[in-house]
């Protein structure tokens, strides 16, 4: 569960020997937030021991919200010799159909980045997603 440490902070030990931090900020049309998680953890393989995300909103252009984010995976062991540390640049748009929907179109991967985890088998590649949402207000 996360607990409010302050105005926009969020701090949360999800699981054991797992340390997560949100931070958000709100100002006028702009929001940003950064995220990280960190493990303390005996590694395991194919897993990273931290990871972080970064990134921020523009809705001054109603009804369109521009977003982009930065993630960062690190220390994923993919041999017994070898680690990667993987980088990613996204970014999208939203716009609101009507009050409860959102169309959303995204890239993922903006630099192509290939990365190998599992042996013999290239990940990454840029992505794109198109998606609508709704959401049900009580």
């Amino acid at each position: 569960p996360l607990m409010p440490v302050g105005s926009g902070v969020l701090f949360s030990d999800i699981k054991k020997d797992v340390i997560e931090l949100v931070l958000e900020l709100h100002l006028s049309d702009f929001d940003f937030f950064a995220s990280g998680e960190s493990g303390f953890h005996e590694k395991v393989a194919h897993e990273p021991t931290s990871v972080f995300k970064l990134g921020g909103g523009y809705n001054g252009f109603k009804p369109l919200t521009l977003f982009s984010d930065v993630e960062g995976s690190f220390d994923i062991q993919t041999s017994a010799t070898k680690k990667v540390d993987i980088f990613s640049l996204n970014a999208g748009v939203e716009y609101k159909l009507i009050e409860n929907v959102v169309f959303r179109l995204e890239a993922e991967n903006i630099f192509d980045q290939r990365y190998e985890i599992w042996p013999d088998y290239t990940e990454g590649g840029v992505q794109f997603y198109a998606s609508v949402k709704y959401k049900v207000l009580k």
